[in-house]
């Protein structure tokens, strides 16, 4: 949160290894290899960072040191993970459709929704009362209530959608579909497609310009270029 440090995942056949690089001098200060590790996604939440570890079944919680604390059992394939605003649960994206919501005081997973079949990316209101997930295999986003725990709404969207990410006044979701190459918008009250913009070959991951947000770049990873939408 203070923009000292950057964790760098490198992922090895079996084994990780996490980074420290401080940013002031643009150098490693600390490196720590974790083996038998598949990690597929990282999240990072005040003094902890959460791994998630594919073939293992698990989350690792690591200190920002770089010490592992303790594991959490998740089961069969975690995949992408994110933190609620508040701290207090972790979502956990599977293979196979579920999604397990896991309660970080505890460390225990207090809950399974089932969202679709291979949910993929998440993405948080900042108030953390509302949490973006897409499903790749049904093409489609869902909203869940993420104190209730519970999907609010599922809408179709374009094929193999990949990233969600909203934007900084939270107004519209972008939908990254990577086989229809388009980016769907959607009305984060209304929970409806707006708009679909056509991009580049096979979009992917997507920011926004520090600016405000007047500017997203999506990058394209068929057509290795960035597409620029005002």
């Amino acid at each position: 949160e203070d923009q000292q440090t950057l964790y760098i995942i490198t992922r090895n056949r079996d084994s990780v290894t996490i980074s420290m690089l401080n940013t002031t001098i643009n150098e490693i200060t600390n490196e720590r290899v974790f083996t038998q590790v598949s990690a597929q996604d990282v999240a990072f939440f005040n003094d902890s960072l959460y791994l998630s570890d594919a073939i293992g079944g698990r989350i690792l919680v690591i200190k920002s040191n770089g010490t592992l604390m303790h594991e959490i059992n998740i089961g069969p394939r975690p995949q992408f993970i994110e933190v609620r605003p508040d701290g207090q649960v972790l979502y956990v994206t599977r293979a196979g459709g579920s999604i397990s919501v896991v309660d970080l005081k505890q460390n225990i997973v207090i809950k399974e929704i089932d969202s679709g079949n291979i949910s993929h990316s998440l993405s948080f209101a900042n108030n953390g009362a509302r949490l973006f997930v897409v499903n790749t295999e049904n093409d489609t986003l869902s909203v869940i209530d993420s104190h209730k725990h519970e999907i609010i709404k599922t809408i179709p969207v374009g094929d193999n959608p990949r990233y969600v990410v909203l934007n900084p006044d939270e107004t519209l979701a972008y939908v990254t579909n990577t086989d229809s190459n388009t980016v769907s918008l959607i009305d984060t009250q209304l929970i409806e497609i707006v708009n679909e913009i056509p991009v580049g070959n096979g979009p992917y991951g997507i920011a926004f310009s520090a600016d405000g947000g007047d500017i997203s770049y999506v990058s394209n990873m068929r057509g290795n270029d960035i597409s620029i939408i005002d």
